[in-house]
């Protein structure tokens, strides 16, 4: 069922309150990854933990059984809990329940800052082009139509930041469906929380004149679809992959000018 587009960009459910074993894991979690806690260090006894953690044990066994199945941690019954190395071992689950969890660490270290926002734009340069191509091997009228009704209602709301979000969103899950794989869906599922903290970040850098442009590409792309071949659609891609690309090299320019400035003003 198609959804009414006056309720896209409407305010998202208040938050479900996180019960004390989801805060403990967002929290050794957020250490793991900001290198408070460094790869092969050993954390302290459970009981100690608890205690610097105000948590009771069974809570606390649940949140190291939650790290442990993300492959953040090992724990080696009758020797110890250790921290793995996050990058050669932890999954897509990992960055999810970061950008869901985690607000920063005790030194000011935000998690989502310039630096993870540019590697997953950086992916995602890559790897939404070529959900296009996937895609445009299956696209019925049908689909084409509904995507092009879509985008005509994003161009619509363009100067509405919240819609865009939703928009886009919603666009790309379409074509990850339109793709039928069932890996490629799994990957979109489990990616979107982090899609979408992406592109609240994204809007509030392009100008009204560069999300349109955005829009319009994607409106080419349909356009050539509906009308040329397979090869076109490649030659489509990569035109529209070199347009992210320069959305992304302006976006890191303004991620670190106005990390410069969060900077100075600590003094």
């Amino acid at each position: 069922m198609k959804k009414n587009s006056s309720d896209r960009g409407k305010k998202r459910p208040q938050k479900k309150i996180r019960q004390r074993h989801e805060i403990v894991a967002a929290g050794l979690m957020s250490k793991i990854f900001s290198g408070v806690l460094k790869p092969g260090a050993k954390l302290p006894t459970e009981k100690q933990l608890a205690l610097e953690m105000k948590i009771d044990r069974t809570s606390l066994r649940v949140a190291l059984k939650q790290l442990e199945a993300m492959q953040l941690l090992e724990i080696i019954q009758g020797d110890g809990i250790y921290v793995n190395d996050y990058m050669q071992n932890a999954g897509l689950d990992f960055l999810r329940m970061l950008i869901m969890h985690g607000k920063g660490d005790e030194r000011g270290v935000t998690l989502f800052d310039e630096y993870l926002l540019d590697e997953v734009w950086e992916f995602w340069e890559m790897f939404l082009p070529q959900t296009v191509i996937l895609a445009s091997k299956k696209f019925s009228p049908r689909d084409l139509k509904n995507m092009m009704n879509l985008l005509e209602e994003e161009l619509e709301h363009i100067n509405n930041d919240e819609k865009i979000v939703a928009y886009e969103i919603e666009n790309q899950d379409m074509m990850a469906r339109i793709a039928n794989n069932m890996i490629l869906m799994l990957l979109y599922n489990s990616s979107r929380p982090v899609r979408e903290k992406m592109l609240r970040i994204i809007v509030r850098f392009l100008s009204r004149q560069e999300k349109k442009e955005h829009v319009l590409a994607k409106i080419t792309l349909l356009q050539k679809y509906s009308t040329g071949t397979i090869e076109d659609a490649v030659i489509g891609a990569e035109e529209y992959r070199q347009l992210l690309s320069r959305f992304r090299k302006k976006i890191r320019q303004g991620m670190k000018a106005k990390s410069s400035q969060k900077k100075k003003a600590r003094g």
